[in-house]
């Protein structure tokens, strides 16, 4: 009883630091993103209604000692969840909408708990495949930047607008287009890989790539997944998922701080708002274009325009690629029948990872479960297969060595 007190505790004081960051420090700056406040009394108590409904949903997995699927109920709870009513809290918006999200996500964390699991046999492992695939993707990169951006390594977070305007005009192949995508995504799981293996000459030509790849094209999460990956491989330990909790809880204070004491909203603005608020608010223009124009069924392109820039232009401009997953992906491609569909696809997609990472490293199996979510969350679900490289994540984890016959930590948080 004691721990779910806590637990429901950390989780209050995380939605109120989001609400006061939504309200003092987001909304004031970037209302021209339509990040802008419109309370209503009645759907600001129904978020905390929300809230405790799928508390209760999302709480047994964290009392249990599993591995992937705890993990991810949590990212998705933390970084997707607790800000979509924080999101409607500040900036109400049609019942519809609300209710429709709610209905989602408790979908997708009760089949998460009653669909039973199911066992893939283990292939052994494949050392050759996982080497091959490394060095195609380095390969790549390192074409790629010689040929386009003259070998550039680049360390700035404050000009990437700079990179990416620029990258739009070279004209890179298909091909290596999609490699370079799945690549920027998979090389840091391979990085804690070969740092496991103490392969030392390998990781160093991985990180020089994912650096040359950040230089190609300015995508912030190539950067920091360099050091978001080695952290969690490092620091990987019981109550993981508490910690990160309240980590996110201490985010929030510094960010109040830096505003309250500095001025600047640089950690509002590139963590927060981007990050946990920008998935919810692309959620309303997804959605408000299916209720306009109908369901896409599964065809992303609108005249001869990918719906991605479509729903950029409505929200910025032409030129601005809103991508988004998870209900966004749901909704514009079945409306309200994806809304009931799209829970059943991610489960059985989850058990599956679920049995290939059964007996992985922990470290890689936590990092992994960490940039599957997170690409589930800006990304629709085939991009993230194909694009994004997790259906070769997935693979490459299953040809990685098993580590079911040592002796194994059980690292499930209990909050």
């Amino acid at each position: 009883m004691a721990r779910k007190l806590v637990f429901v505790l950390i989780i209050t004081i995380y939605r109120v630091l989001l609400d006061k960051l939504y309200v003092s420090t987001i909304s004031p700056f970037f209302s021209y993103d339509s990040l802008i406040i419109n309370r209503s009394e009645s759907v600001y108590v129904f978020s905390w209604g929300i809230l405790l409904i799928l508390t209760w949903c999302v709480y047994p997995f964290l009392k249990k000692e599993t591995s992937f699927i705890s993990f991810v109920v949590a990212m998705l709870f933390l970084f997707k969840v607790i800000p979509f009513t924080s999101f409607i809290a500040c900036n109400a918006q049609p019942w519809e909408f609300i209710v429709l999200q709610t209905i989602y996500w408790s979908l997708i964390f009760v089949l998460l708990r009653v669909v039973p699991s199911f066992r893939i046999p283990y292939l052994g492992k494949n050392t050759l495949f996982i080497n091959g695939v490394t060095f195609i993707f380095v390969a790549v990169i390192v074409f790629l930047s010689g040929y386009y951006a003259h070998f550039r390594l680049h360390f700035s977070l404050m000009d990437v607008y700079d990179l990416r305007r620029e990258a739009r005009d070279y004209d890179i192949p298909i091909v290596l287009g999609y490699i370079h995508s799945a690549a920027a995504k998979v090389l840091p799981l391979l990085l804690i890989f070969y740092v496991g293996q103490k392969k030392r000459v390998i990781v160093l030509f991985i990180v020089l790539a994912i650096l040359l790849s950040f230089g190609v094209n300015g995508m912030k999460s190539t950067f920091l997944n360099l050091f978001l990956c080695l952290g969690l491989y490092y620091l990987h330990s019981k109550y993981l998922l508490s910690k990160l909790s309240i980590g996110l809880i201490f985010l929030c204070i510094v960010a109040l701080f830096e505003f309250s004491f500095l001025g600047s909203y640089f950690i509002s603005d590139i963590l927060i708002r981007r990050i946990l608020y920008i998935p919810s608010l692309l959620d309303t223009y997804y959605y408000n274009y299916a209720i306009e124009y109908g369901p896409l069924y599964f065809n992303p392109v609108v005249n001869k325009t990918d719906i991605a820039y479509v729903i950029g232009g409505f929200w910025r401009t032409s030129r601005t690629c809103a991508n988004n997953g998870l209900f966004s992906d749901a909704y514009i491609n079945l409306g309200i029948w994806g809304v009931f569909i799209y829970p059943f696809v991610y489960t059985i997609f989850f058990k599956y990872v679920e049995s290939i990472f059964r007996g992985k490293d922990y470290g890689i199996t936590f990092y992994a479960a960490f940039i599957i979510t997170y690409n589930m969350i800006s990304s629709f679900f085939t991009v993230c297969l194909l694009t994004h490289g997790m259906f070769i994540l997935c693979l490459i984890v299953m040809f990685m060595p098993s580590i079911t016959n040592a002796p194994q930590r059980k690292i499930v948080p209990h909050l």
